[in-house]
């Protein structure tokens, strides 16, 4: 999320991948094992949290935007089991804008300067409803937010014990963002570029023919989740490829059914959840064995004005940082995909093939089910205006294209739900998928899945994956970023994608995206400053919600929202008083970074940083090699490449701005 807005369709928002987030599952029923119950299976029926005070409600994916003067801090995470749990197996991970090992355990709670987080406490008794349903067991935490936390993010994660290892389900994933308040002084900052001028271009929709179109509405996919939202689109091939290059090779892609039938799509779908120690698999948690995560990882597809096939597909792999992901289609996505494309074996399936080059200008189509569309397959038509671009937010090692729209007016480029659509050639090639949508331009951002192999870094992930020498970790959840180089001659996670000439960047790093709420009116050169935002666009919530034993939505069927139905679910769908909050759909732009840690840029009071506690002031303005003053900071992925251009960091202190400062 440079914050850019990304193209789930339920979610919180991300065209970033970024972000955003964010697309955790309010209410989807997942099966894992947990310590202590004989290692039965145990439903996450419904996960919640919330403020007792205001009865404002945070989904899983939805931030809770807290602002320094609220005086409202304390948050109760209320959860419900199929089964009674032992509390004892609970166990919560926070990440927010400090070094990692702050949070200090006591007997009832875990505690620092900034936050306090009660130890869960479990019902030995289940819960019922009026009517006498069965709600489950429920499970209650307390997060206690103090008034003078650093600006940043907070990711709060409940972590089951199982077994040797320890488990964060999806659902169990909060977000609270703490934004910065501080405006930079006018003229302080060079501001970005505008978007490039469209006026000359066609206004073609697409560019597919009829007959192409049909076909292709057998190989792209709506993927969504219980209660029949949208996460986002895929579409089907039947070899991966050069995608194959950027997953470990502990990946086992044979064995599977048909020999594997795979959908590709954008990571961002399925967010993780990071433990203290900054270390996360790449099904969302601790996955010491696999066979704690079953329904949780199985998902519906369903194509062009289909029904949908629930539980058809897989989740198998997930490159975050690269924003990739692969399912295959098990028992059930195998016959319903037969079903579709009219074919007797599962071998005669067809899938899309990858193309293998790009041209600047070239038109090509983009494909998605948007949130608004339902089951209807989008196709769009655009021009390859930069290649590769800068305009991301995404840290993986591959190249990055941007398209803007080939007509000036109409419809948005970039919906919600597009993101992990193919991005095809005029001859039906895929040359990438879509994961972002900048703020500023009707444009969206895509990978490029034609230069993968020829891409420094681009097999980091097969060879050093779990070495802790050498790591690139990026949470586009709770924007921390997590480098570690101790062997520049060894490590290589490439230059993200960039088309600059990059230098390593040695040491250890852990940085994050500091946020602010956007203003309304800002004058149009402050808007540049924020162009790269990130805006909570849709959300979607299954109607069986408990808190404290009762449901709190009048209608069990799925509800769309966004930012401007807020207030007519709040009055209509809602019960008892309470309500989602308003400023959870606000627009965030980042403003700044905050160096959590750093072994390599000196930490003492001259730069006004305090190495151990890593409690930093946010940098918001850097200063290249050529003095020719200091430009504004838009993305994490920015300040990053920026300190990679830097050959001497023992000046780092002249050539950063800090919030608050007037830098020229």
């Amino acid at each position: 999320m440079n914050y850019y807005h990304s193209f789930k369709g339920h979610e919180s928002g991300s065209f970033f991948r970024v972000i955003l987030f964010l697309c955790l599952f309010f209410i989807a029923p997942s099966v894992f094992a947990v310590g202590g119950l004989s290692e039965k299976s145990v439903q996450l029926k419904s996960s919640i949290m919330w403020k007792p005070l205001s009865k404002h409600i945070y989904p899983p994916g939805i931030p809770a935007i807290l602002e320094k003067q609220d005086r409202n801090r304390l948050f109760k995470i209320e959860q419900y089991y199929s089964k009674k749990v032992d509390s004892n197996v609970i166990k919560v991970y926070v990440r927010g804008p400090w070094h990692r090992g702050l949070m200090q355990a006591y007997l009832e709670e875990w505690r620092n300067d900034y936050i306090t987080i009660s130890r869960p406490s479990c019902d030995e008794q289940a819960s019922f409803d009026e009517g006498g349903r069965f709600l489950g067991y429920r499970c209650v935490a307390y997060v206690d937010v103090e008034r003078g936390i650093p600006t940043g993010a907070l990711g709060i994660a409940m972590a089951y014990k199982a077994g040797q290892g320890e488990v964060i389900h999806p659902n169990a994933v909060f977000w609270i963002v703490l934004p910065e308040d501080q405006q930079d002084k006018a003229g302080n900052f060079k501001f970005g570029k505008e978007g490039i001028n469209q006026s000359k271009r066609s206004a073609r929709q697409d560019s597919l023919a009829q007959d192409a179109r049909l076909t292709l509405k057998r190989k792209v996919v709506r993927i969504t989740k219980n209660g029949g939202y949208t996460l986002g689109s895929g579409f089907i091939v039947k070899e991966l490829g050069p995608l194959a290059a950027v997953f470990p090779s502990e990946y086992e892609l044979g064995n599977l059914p048909c020999d594997g039938v795979f959908i590709v799509t954008a990571a961002h779908l399925f967010p993780s959840g990071f433990l203290s120690n900054d270390d996360a698999d790449s099904f969302g948690g601790f996955q010491r064995d696999s066979s704690l995560f079953t329904r949780s990882n199985v998902f519906n597809i369903q194509f062009d004005g289909s029904p949908i096939y629930r539980g058809a597909a897989t989740l198998l792999a997930k490159n975050e940082e690269s924003d990739i992901a692969v399912l295959y289609l098990n028992s059930i996505g195998l016959p319903a995909t037969m079903k579709e494309q009219g074919v007797s074996y599962c071998h005669e399936i067809q899938g899309l093939n990858f193309g293998s080059e790009l041209e600047r200008g070239e038109e090509l189509n983009v494909l998605g089910f948007t949130s608004e569309g339902g089951a209807n397959l989008v196709t769009k038509s655009g021009f390859l205006s930069e290649y590769p671009t800068e305009d991301t937010s995404n840290f993986g090692p591959i190249t990055k294209i941007k398209l803007h729209q080939s007509f000036p007016e109409g419809s948005l480029f970039a919906e919600d739900g597009m993101s992990g659509g193919p991005i095809l050639t005029k001859n039906e090639e895929v040359v990438g998928i879509s994961i972002e949508r900048p703020i500023t331009g009707n444009s969206l951002i895509g990978l490029d899945f034609t230069t993968i192999t020829a891409t420094a870094g681009y097999d980091y992930f097969r060879n050093h994956r779990g070495d802790p020498s050498c790591v690139l970790r990026f949470n586009p959840f709770d924007r921390t970023l997590n480098l570690v180089n101790r062997s520049s001659s060894y490590c290589d996670y490439g230059s993200f994608g960039s088309y600059a000439d990059l230098e390593p960047l040695e040491g250890e790093w852990v940085l994050q995206e500091v946020l602010s709420l956007a203003k309304d009116h800002m004058p149009n050169e402050q808007k540049s400053l924020g162009r790269h935002s990130w805006k909570n666009g849709h959300s979607i919530i299954n109607g069986f919600t408990i808190i404290e034993g009762r449901n709190i939505l009048k209608s069990s069927s799925s509800l769309v929202v966004n930012r401007s139905n807020i207030e007519t679910i709040n009055a209509s769908k809602m019960t008892q008083g309470f309500r989602l909050d308003e400023k959870s759909w606000a627009t965030l732009v980042p403003v700044g970074v905050r160096i959590l840690y750093s072994s390599v840029v000196p930490y003492d009071s001259a730069y006004g940083l305090d190495g151990e506690l890593s409690v930093n002031p946010v940098i918001s303005g850097v200063r290249g090699r050529k003095n020719d003053g200091f430009s504004s900071i838009y993305s994490l992925r920015h300040f990053v490449i920026w300190l990679r251009q830097q050959l001497d960091l023992g000046h780092f202190k002249d050539d950063v701005c800090f919030m608050g400062e007037v830098c020229k």
